[in-house]
């Protein structure tokens, strides 16, 4: 008997990453995963080398110790958002790199010899246009309920406000395995 291929589903951050394991169609696990305070202003390989070492460690632990047999990584784009010369505009950039770190940390860690790993899910591919929130609308209503509570239980002990990492690892993967199309429709 042949067990289905299981899919990463990665949302990178510098210090939080969203994540989400599918085998086959189906949501398997979701997680937050966070560096540590002790991290909280470092920006540097130490954090990448971190944030890999955190989500290996996790999806060890749901794939009973395998990898993944595909990783998709959400790929980091600059979005104008406000007037040029804003200080926030200056910043992003370099954010973004320290970001493509962590992502490549976790690529890394994460995968093994047969692993194909998918870097180019530009949210405009898998969400296009619509607001983080209205699609999520869109996309737990089409989560069987104990997808449901495998996403409530992952978020539970976290701020609100970083609820939206591992909510776009989920939407992501959905996307990924034919759950749902751009913008979360079916």
């Amino acid at each position: 008997m042949t067990t289905a291929p299981t899919l990463l589903a990665i949302d990178p951050g510098l210090r939080t990453v969203g994540a989400a394991i599918f085998r086959g169609p189906d949501l398997v696990a979701a997680a937050l995963i966070r560096a540590g305070d002790d991290l909280k202003t470092t920006r540097s390989s130490e954090v990448w080398a971190r944030m890999g070492a955190l989500t290996e460690k996790w999806v060890r632990g749901v794939l009973g110790g395998g990898l993944p047999d595909h990783i998709s990584i959400e790929k980091m784009t600059i979005y104008p958002t406000r007037g040029r010369g804003s200080k926030r505009d200056s910043k992003v950039p370099e954010s973004l790199l320290q970001v493509t770190g962590t992502a490549g940390a976790i690529a890394t860690r994460c995968s093994g010899p047969n692993t194909r790993i998918f870097r180019d899910e530009l949210p405009s591919r898998w969400k296009g246009p619509v607001n983080k929130e209205i699609m999520w609308r869109r996309v737990g209503p089409k989560l069987s309920d104990y997808e449901r509570s495998i996403v409530e239980f992952a978020l539970r002990p976290h701020a609100k406000a970083l609820h939206h990492n591992t909510l776009d690892a989920v939407m992501m993967g959905m996307f990924v395995v034919g759950r749902t199309a751009r913008g979360g429709v079916s």
